[in-house]
């Protein structure tokens, strides 16, 4: 935590954000966890890059339970991809397909005013291995949702 208020006081310095993302590779893989770190440092140059995947293969509920620990002004990015759970494993699959509430999650999101980038992360391989196809489907599948929640 103290190397990261370091980051973020220089930031400030700069006028730039250091973006935080909940990952379940990571020390931080959960919105619980990610929110222990936002108390620690309260400047508000150190934002979230909240993956709501990531918290659900962590094995936190994403949404609602999870968006709603982190406080909305402090989500500076967005990564969108989904998944099931086979046992202990990430099933990663077309976005919206899976077990992530996205409906919920975009709903949410624009409900705080949330005006900042969603970035499609895409870790499924695609139909029949095609990744440049299962791109273009979580894409689409991604815009219906937006659309959806405005």
């Amino acid at each position: 935590a103290a190397a990261l208020q370091a980051l973020a006081a220089q930031a400030a310095h700069h006028n730039l954000v250091i973006g935080i993302e909940n990952e379940h590779a990571c020390h931080i893989a959960t919105a619980r966890e990610t929110r222990r770190v936002l108390d620690a440092i309260p400047d508000e140059n150190l934002q979230v890059v909240w993956d709501p995947a990531n918290a659900f293969v962590s094995g936190e509920e994403a949404f609602p339970t999870g968006y709603e620990l982190l406080p909305a002004a402090r989500i500076g990015h967005v990564h969108a991809k989904d998944c099931r759970m086979t046992g202990h494993s990430p099933e990663w699959c077309a976005l919206g397909e899976g077990a992530v509430d996205w409906r919920g999650q975009l709903a949410a999101l624009a409900a705080a005013g949330y005006q900042k980038a969603i970035h499609l992360e895409t870790h499924w391989g695609g139909p029949g291995g095609d990744k440049l196809e299962g791109s273009r489907i979580c894409g689409r599948n991604l815009s219906r949702l937006l659309s959806a929640s405005s």
